[in-house]
């Protein structure tokens, strides 16, 4: 039997002219007026309850039946990797063996694949560091549960530590108590000049000063190193860069930090030329060719920091003509530092292929290099100089870019687009949040 739900107890004349009936007992009043023979009212008992057809037994069925498949093989459920191993295999393939990424975790290549001597802490490290990373890439709190109890184990008690910057300022610590010991090999080199980038990106992100056992250290490695290499001259410029940074911070007179970007702005243009020359084409829009992608990356973080160079002197020619309105020079200087701005971040743009180059490097980007990407194009767009249409421009590639990576990351890149006022974030701050290769030359 089947349940046909509560019926009307209308005559069928009343239902078909879809008018109320009074279900009066001798026929009701609507069919008399009309003029209609009433065919009275019909049992409600048989309306609701109804034979099952075999039609409508086998549909019931049909829709009961399971859509999942069987339970799978005990065996190959067991075979089956944990979080942990899924964690690490995403993280090993994305930052140790990509041979085309330099990522913020190269140096780590030194340690894979790992050495059954290795130290129990520096797996438990590792180990945390891999179930962080897959937990804000897939969103996952099980590896991010993970993740704190292997880091409480480190630290001998759950809890977290006071700053985020502290661990950057633990590691200078230590390299500081190593001395000029850890430049006697590549290994205690590669850690250190990674160290020293991370610690300069930290200071612009806090507007600190850099620590002066960092510029100590750093003249003692010069010895060691090739002091003519791009990378080694840009970490010197990032360095004289925080450093101008927190000295204006500190009360610098408008005029003297002028003159001191400026000459650090001199230095990043020439260090552009002599990693690579580029060329424009000219036909359409501007459009910016680089041989591959590894030069892209140089020359826009080389970008990035001469636009916060550029921003910086306009901050201090409107403090200059703040106390003086009269001021034709400084007014002239901030409207060729507002095109120079203008024009990097027009050059940021257009040296990225709005669409991937099958048969180069910028074909089948993984997501750490993506990022990369988003980080540079976030920071062309922050300017209020730059045109509406070339911040839409813009925009829409960041959308795009947004949309392929991991959910996690997605989520965090979806609230950076999506915020009110953008001008006002440090942009370093920006790429902790989201860079993942060397912020280097």
């Amino acid at each position: 039997m089947v349940y046909r739900g509560k019926p009307s107890k209308s005559c069928r004349e009343c239902r078909q002219r879809d008018i109320k009936c009074d279900k009066k007992k001798e026929g009701c009043s609507q069919c008399s007026r009309a003029g209609l023979s009433c065919s009275k009212y019909p049992d409600s008992t048989k309306l609701i309850i109804h034979d099952e057809t075999h039609p409508t037994i086998n549909k019931i069925w049909r829709n009961r039946a399971p859509q999942c498949r069987p339970p799978p093989d005990p065996l190959a459920t067991i075979l089956l990797p944990t979080v942990e191993e899924r964690a690490k295999r995403f993280y090993v393939s994305q930052y140790i063996i990509e041979p085309q990424v330099i990522s913020v975790f190269s140096y780590m290549q030194i340690f894979y694949p790992p050495n059954p001597e290795t130290s129990p802490l520096l797996v438990a490290a590792t180990h945390s560091v891999f179930m962080a990373f897959f937990s804000s890439s897939v969103d996952s709190p099980r590896a991010l549960y993970h993740a704190r109890v292997k880091y409480g184990i480190l630290g001998s008690r759950r809890e977290n530590i006071p700053a985020l910057n502290h661990h950057l300022r633990g590691a200078l610590e230590l390299v500081s108590l190593r001395g000029d010991r850890q430049f006697e090999d590549d290994v205690g080199l590669t850690l250190f000049l990674q160290l020293v980038e991370l610690v300069t990106l930290d200071c612009l992100a806090n507007e600190t000063d850099v620590p002066f056992q960092l510029l100590a250290l750093r003249n003692i490695a010069q010895k060691r190193v090739d002091t003519s290499s791009p990378r080694w001259i840009f970490t010197g410029i990032m360095l004289h860069l925080a450093r101008l940074q927190g000295t204006i911070k500190s009360g610098l007179p408008p005029h003297q930090g002028i003159s001191w970007a400026e000459t650090i702005d001199q230095e990043l243009e020439d260090l552009s030329a002599q990693v690579h020359s580029h060329t424009f084409q000219g036909v359409g829009p501007r459009s910016l060719h680089l041989p591959d992608y590894r030069t892209m990356r140089c020359q826009n973080n080389i970008r990035v920091a001469r636009i916060t160079l550029a921003e910086i002197v306009c901050q201090q020619y409107m403090s200059l003509l703040g106390m003086s309105l009269n001021d034709n020079s400084s007014l002239g200087k901030l409207h060729e530092t507002r095109e120079r701005l203008l024009s990097l971040c027009s050059d940021t743009f257009y040296a990225i292929p709005t669409e991937p180059v099958p048969n180069t490097s910028f074909y089948g980007l993984s997501g750490v290099q993506t990022s990369t990407i988003f980080f540079h194009l976030y920071v062309a767009m922050k300017p209020n100089v730059i045109s509406n249409e070339l911040r839409a421009a813009i925009r829409n590639r960041l959308e795009t870019l947004r949309d392929s990576q991991y959910s996690g990351h997605e989520k965090i890149m979806a609230e950076l687009l999506n915020e009110h006022e953008p001008t006002q974030r440090n942009i370093w701050q920006v790429w902790f949040k989201i860079g993942k290769e060397d912020y280097s030359v």
